[in-house]
């Protein structure tokens, strides 16, 4: 059986990041999310990681989840919104894209 991880790419005051992120599951590239975007993916139940690559060296956070067989997992992801933020991210890129994990619509 399988599981779903659904990610949803918002796009709050940021205008600075149009481009499509590469969304990378257990360090290896499965897909693009496109700006405002939306993406559901098939995985195996049991522990994965996930992490968005954007233009040059900008990314997210690695983060790791849990899913059980049937279940959904979701992610919420977005550039740095706050000016000053966005200005640190730029510095730190790993930091430029803010990934969280939201219960999203069944």
């Amino acid at each position: 059986m399988t599981a779903t991880l659904r990610l949803q790419r918002t796009f709050p005051t940021a205008i600075w990041d149009r481009h499509p992120w590469k969304v990378v599951l257990d360090a290896r590239e499965v897909a693009t999310i496109q700006v405002e975007g939306r993406l559901e993916l098939d995985v195996e139940p049991g522990r994965h990681t996930v992490l968005l690559r954007g233009k040059g060296r900008r990314k997210s956070p690695e983060r790791g989840f849990e899913i059980v067989d049937g279940g959904v997992v979701g992610f919420v992801c977005h550039p740095q919104p706050i000016l000053p933020l966005a200005l640190w991210a730029y510095a730190v890129p790993t930091q430029w894209i803010v990934l969280q994990e939201r219960r999203l619509g069944e």
